[in-house]
């Protein structure tokens, strides 16, 4: 059957559901809308548009959630409607915030490290994706035909 195959000493099925890592529910470990899903070292970082929410899950591990990114108690990260995530090498957090109409870079605590998009009178309204590496972000701007590459502040005082 060419839906199996060998692995080691167990056979696995190929194409085949191996489990919900989230369901729907309010809660840690739960989604409403999930949209941007992005996976590293293990973790799934996904943007719940549902709840305005970016939050990590284990993903291996079925309702295992790993905390929502909320931002310090004293400047909590605002979110409405975020609908893509990316995370660079550098570990910064990217997030598509489709009803703020911008695009954020943000440290894995949740602080805002920069807004990306600020500084572009032009820039996407209600950005849908983000794409970066450690020194550029790419957005797409459907409605105008356009991708923008937008240069990061890579300067640990912040600021443009």
């Amino acid at each position: 059957d060419s839906s199996l195959r060998l692995v080691g000493s167990e056979m696995c099925i190929r194409d085949r559901l191996l489990v919900d890592v989230a369901t729907e529910g309010n809660g840690d470990g739960f989604v409403r809308e999930p949209h941007g899903i992005f996976w590293f070292d293990d973790h799934l970082l996904v943007a719940d548009t549902g709840k305005s929410w970016l939050q990590l899950l284990d993903a291996d591990v079925p309702q295992a959630g790993e905390g929502q990114i909320s931002g310090p108690e004293e400047d909590p990260l605002q979110l409405r409607d975020p609908v893509d995530v990316w995370v660079d090498a550098a570990g910064y957090f990217y997030v598509a915030d489709t009803s703020n109409n911008r695009v954020l870079q943000v440290e894995e605590d949740g602080q805002v490290r920069e807004e990306v998009t600020q500084l572009d009178p032009l820039s996407a309204i209600a950005p849908i994706s983000v794409v970066a590496n450690r020194t550029q972000v790419w957005v797409p701007n459907a409605a105008e035909n356009r991708l923008t590459v937008y240069q990061i502040n890579t300067a640990n005082e912040g600021g443009p």
